[in-house]
C-alpha cells in the first residue's frame, strides 16, 4: 500500500484543515484593516498606502509562477516535497506583525508587506496542493477540503471578533491593539 492510499483518519483532516488558519486569517485582517492601519497610524496618503498593495500584486504575478516551478520541481524529501516548504514556512508567520508598526516610512511598510505575502504565497501554494498528494481517493481529498472549509468559517468569524475585544481593551486610538491582534494571529498562523 502506497502512502497515498493509507486511510485518512479525522485528526488528519482536521489537522489539515488547520492549514486554513493561515489563510483566513491574513486575509480578514489585513483586508479590513491595514490600509485603516496605515493610513491612520502609518501616516501615509491613501495613495500611498493604496499602492503598497498594488505592487504587492503586481509583484506576486511574477514570482507565483516562479514559485510553482520551484514547488512542483523540488526534490521530493522524505516528508515531502509539499511539506518542506510549509514547514519551513509556517515559523515566518511570525514576520506578520511587522506590518503593524505604527510611524515607519513608506518603504518600511512597502518591503514588510511584500516580503509577508511572498512567504505567505510560498506556504499557501504548497498547501494548496497538498490534499492532492495525500490521497488519491476523491473522496478522501473531499473530506480533507470540507474539514478545511469548517476550520476557514471558524477562523472567519474569529478573526472579525478579535479586533473587537482588542478595542475594548486598548481603545480604538492606539496603534497597539493592532500590533496586539497581529501577533495573536502570527501564533495562530504559524500553528497552522
Amino acid at each position: 500500500m502506497s502512502r497515498k492510499d493509507h486511510k485518512i483518519t479525522n485528526g488528519t483532516r482536521i489537522a489539515y484543515g488547520c492549514g486554513h488558519l493561515r489563510g483566513n486569517s491574513v486575509s480578514a485582517m489585513s483586508g479590513a484593516w491595514l490600509l485603516f492601519f496605515y493610513t491612520i497610524f502609518g501616516k501615509l496618503s491613501a495613495k500611498s498606502a493604496a499602492t503598497i498593495v498594488y505592487i504587492a500584486t503586481i509583484l506576486q504575478g511574477f514570482a507565483n509562477p516562479l514559485i510553482a516551478f520551484v514547488s512542483d520541481n523540488f526534490y521530493v524529501t522524505k516528508i515531502g516535497r509539499r511539506r518542506f516548504w510549509i514547514m519551513i514556512g509556517a515559523p515566518l508567520m511570525l514576520l506578520y506583525p511587522l506590518q503593524w508598526i505604527a510611524n515607519m516610512n513608506y518603504w518600511y511598510y512597502l518591503f514588510s508587506y511584500v516580503l509577508f505575502e511572498l512567504i505567505y504565497t510560498r506556504c499557501s501554494m504548497s498547501y494548496g496542493t497538498l490534499s492532492v498528494e495525500m490521497s488519491t481517493s476523491f473522496k478522501e481529498r473531499n473530506y480533507l477540503v470540507g474539514y478545511g472549509e469548517m476550520i476557514a468559517k471558524i477562523d472567519n468569524f474569529t478573526v472579525a471578533a478579535v479586533p473587537v475585544l482588542a478595542f475594548s481593551f486598548l481603545g480604538t486610538s492606539s496603534p497597539y491593539s493592532f500590533l496586539v491582534v497581529a501577533i495573536l494571529l502570527s501564533v495562530v498562523m504559524c500553528a497552522g
